[in-house]
C-alpha cells in the first residue's frame, strides 16, 4: 500500500459509503496509520482514497485524538472562518493558505460501530474538513486562497504531477 499523489484519478473521485466495516478494512486502517507516520513528511490525517480505497473513512492522529472516522459528515458551527497553511501527503512538498470554518460539528461511526458526534475547533477542525474533502474528490490545492503565498519544498520536485501543478500556477 502506498500513498497516491496527484494526478492519480482516485484522488478526484467521490468515495463510496461504507456499509459494513470488515476485518480487511481494519487491516487497511492499521496500514494507513503506519504509512501516515512513516511518510517523508509526517501526516496527521489520511483518507482511504489516498491509498487507493474508494471508501468513506479517514484516520486522524493529532495530539490526543487518534481515531478512525467512518462515513464522516460535518457542518459548520457559525460562519467564522480562518485561514492557515495546509499541506497534503498526496501533494508532497507544497504548502499553501486555505480558509476553513473555525468550528464544526462532525458525526461519524467509529471502529466499534458507535455513532459519535463531536464539536471541534482549531487544528482538529481543520484536519477533519481537509480529510472529508478527500472523500469527495476535493484537494486542498482546490481551495488555496493565494498561489503567490505557497511554499514549495525540494521534495515536490520528485513528483511529476506536483511539478505540473506548479507550472500551471507559474511557480
Amino acid at each position: 500500500m502506498d500513498i497516491r499523489a496527484i494526478p492519480d484519478k482516485m484522488l478526484r473521485a467521490k468515495a463510496q459509503r461504507v456499509k459494513s466495516f470488515t476485518e480487511e478494512d481494519r487491516k487497511i486502517v492499521e496500514d494507513m496509520f503506519r504509512l501516515m507516520k512513516e511518510s517523508e513528511v509526517e501526516g496527521v490525517g489520511l483518507a482511504a482514497p489516498q491509498v487507493g480505497i474508494s471508501k468513506r473513512f479517514v484516520v486522524i492522529d493529532l495530539d490526543e485524538f487518534h481515531e478512525v472516522l467512518i462515513n464522516p459528515r460535518w457542518e459548520p458551527l457559525g460562519k467564522e472562518k480562518e485561514e492557515d497553511i495546509e499541506g497534503c501527503l498526496s501533494v508532497p512538498g507544497v504548502y499553501g493558505p486555505v480558509e476553513r470554518f473555525k468550528k464544526i460539528k462532525v458525526s461519524f461511526t467509529n471502529l466499534y460501530g458507535e455513532k459519535i458526534t463531536l464539536k471541534l475547533d482549531g487544528m482538529l477542525s481543520r484536519v477533519v474538513q481537509h480529510e472529508v474533502d478527500h472523500l469527495d474528490g476535493v484537494l486542498f490545492i482546490d481551495k488555496i486562497t493565494d498561489w503567490d503565498r505557497i511554499e514549495v519544498m525540494p521534495l515536490a520536485l520528485h513528483y511529476p504531477g506536483v511539478v505540473e501543478l506548479l507550472k500551471e500556477h507559474d511557480r
